[in-house]
């Protein structure tokens, strides 16, 4: 909100930001990062809040209609969502008391237009080492990734299947058959088999910033990753935004005058548009 105090959800109501009845649910979240995923016509919520160390409590949205009981009844908390075939999957998860770092939650699947939970039973957990730092999904494989290692999951299979991680879940992306993704090595892109590294020309950037507060979007066939304020070979680059053309395999960066906390693809009228929220709480419709 205005006082910085709470965390508030808004639509875009013809041009103007409105906000959505939570009640009190998300007093306090101030400083949460949320993440979201659609699935039967529901907005699900997650999300984390590292400087209180908290938990978003979960919910569920439907037009303008926000529920902590609608479809999440019993769903754990979680900072990472992703819907994955026919269920919604969460990572590094927070349930009754107990934080679950390495494991992975999942739902039922729809049953006339609605899921439940159920933890006791339905979830997945890696090797008790790393905690989980990002869910994506393509190749009909679920892809669950630590910061130095990445889990495959086909509904049947549950393996350790790359020594490559990735240091933020919001720099994972798919553009058709590729997904790509950022760690402290650089930018990987793969299409299914072992990842590879595309980064050669601009690894400086990734090697002198960090990684761990990257973040990502796809749009006209460009990977665009926010690297922040960065020195590379003595230059200080500001508010940096590092570009990888997909059908051409080059890499171009730029400048902002402000500084960015969050990209999303947004489909208007068919046209995919960069979207992009600045720390000074506008969100920037970006020209093509």
């Amino acid at each position: 909100n205005s006082a910085g105090t709470n965390l508030t959800l808004k639509y875009n109501n013809a041009g103007t930001w409105t906000d959505i009845t939570l009640g009190s649910t998300w007093d306090a979240f101030e400083d949460c990062k949320v993440e979201m995923e659609s699935f039967i016509n529901h907005c699900f919520f997650v999300g984390y809040d590292a400087t209180d160390s908290v938990f978003l409590p979960v919910g569920s949205l439907t037009g303008t209609t926000f529920s902590t009981s609608v479809n999440v009844t019993d769903m754990p908390q979680a900072k990472y969502i992703k819907r994955y075939r026919d269920r919604l999957y969460i990572a590094n998860c927070y349930y009754s008391g107990a934080a679950y770092p390495f494991r992975v939650y999942f739902s039922s699947a729809p049953v006339a237009g609605a899921i439940t939970w159920t933890p006791a039973s339905n979830f997945l957990d890696v090797d008790f080492s790393e905690q989980l730092t990002g869910l994506g999904a393509n190749w009909d494989r679920l892809v669950a990734f630590t910061e130095n290692n990445a889990y495959f999951y086909d509904q049947s299979t549950w393996k350790l299947t790359w020594a490559i991680g990735c240091s933020n879940n919001r720099t994972i992306c798919n553009s058709g058959p590729y997904m790509i993704w950022a760690n402290y090595d650089g930018i990987w892109l793969s299409t299914g088999g072992q990842p590879m590294n595309i980064a050669g020309p601009v690894v400086d950037f990734i090697r002198n910033g960090t990684p761990r507060n990257f973040f990502s979007c796809v749009v006209d066939e460009e990977y665009r990753v926010f690297v922040g304020t960065v020195t590379v070979d003595g230059v200080a680059y500001t508010n940096c935004e590092l570009r990888y053309n997909i059908p051409t395999s080059t890499w171009s960066w730029r400048e902002y005058a402000d500084t960015f906390t969050v990209y999303a693809p947004y489909n208007s009228s068919g046209k995919i548009r960069q979207y992009m929220g600045a720390s000074t709480g506008i969100v920037y419709d970006k020209a093509k």
